[in-house]
């Protein structure tokens, strides 16, 4: 063999090399965000509760200075919550301007992150502009556990089917949702009349629902409505659509909130 075929053997056996030695570590760097863990749960997970020692954590006016990025979004998230509880799932005036708050700390931490952009989500939610959000942390880590809820919700709110069927079969394999809140909607999908409207007041009904329709492809007839999304013109427009519905749009009720 001369010079030059031994120069390009070598060349391709070091990029051969290159690339078998980078599958592992891309897979590596996959396999970390997958199994990720966090200490806060969705609410939607039937975690609507806490205890006596985590809440003393969790007020807007004291919170502890954390460095890493995870516990950052982790305490949005527990405090979030924590006022979930408080208020029946509907967020005051003063919960939000804390979650707005925290969000802007988060940002200023750690600007440009996975963490700041799902904080921005939960502070904007459920108004549109939350959904870039969710999907810039989604583009950020698309395998994080913590992008499964706001992606879902994200794509019923835009009615598309197939991203339904994506974010509801990741909820359903890695959302570690409670079994009975899947029982509970089975027997609400039971108790609807075919070609139903069903509204769903939040999360821990809504997802579980939407869970059951598109991963599991219970009772598609069913048109899950979620209320906290009503508030969007476009969205009442396309589910008033959905719904066949024959009077005019303008006299569809939208919650005050």
């Amino acid at each position: 063999m001369n010079h030059r075929h031994l120069s390009i053997a070598t060349v391709f056996l070091c990029t051969l090399v290159n690339a078998q030695t980078n599958v592992p570590v891309q897979k590596q760097e996959q396999e970390e965000q997958r199994t990720r863990s966090s200490t806060v749960k969705d609410a939607v997970q039937g975690g609507w509760s806490i205890s006596t020692d985590s809440g003393k954590l969790l007020e807007f006016e004291s919170v502890p200075a954390l460095s890493a990025p995870e516990e950052r979004l982790d305490q949005v998230r527990g405090v979030r919550n924590e006022a979930l509880v408080r208020t029946q799932g509907q967020l005051s005036p003063s919960d939000r301007a804390g979650l707005q708050r925290m969000a802007s700390e988060v940002n200023a931490a750690f600007p440009g992150s996975f963490e700041a952009h799902l904080a921005d989500f939960y502070a904007e939610f459920p108004a549109p502009s939350s959904f870039a959000h969710a999907d810039l942390a989604a583009a950020s880590g698309p395998l994080r556990t913590e992008v499964i809820a706001p992606q879902l919700v994200n794509a019923a709110r835009k009615d598309q089917r197939d991203e339904l069927v994506k974010w509801s079969s990741d909820m359903k394999q890695r959302g570690n949702v409670a079994p009975a809140l899947y029982r509970l909607a089975d027997d609400i999908l039971l108790s609807v009349e075919k070609n139903g409207v069903l509204i769903a007041a939040g999360e821990m009904d809504a997802y579980p629902l939407w869970v059951e329709q598109y991963a599991s492809g219970k009772r598609n007839d069913v048109l899950v409505l979620d209320e906290r999304l009503l508030a969007d013109p476009a969205y009442r427009a396309r589910m008033w659509e959905r719904a066949k519905a024959k009077d005019f749009l303008d006299k569809l009720k939208v919650p005050d909130g």
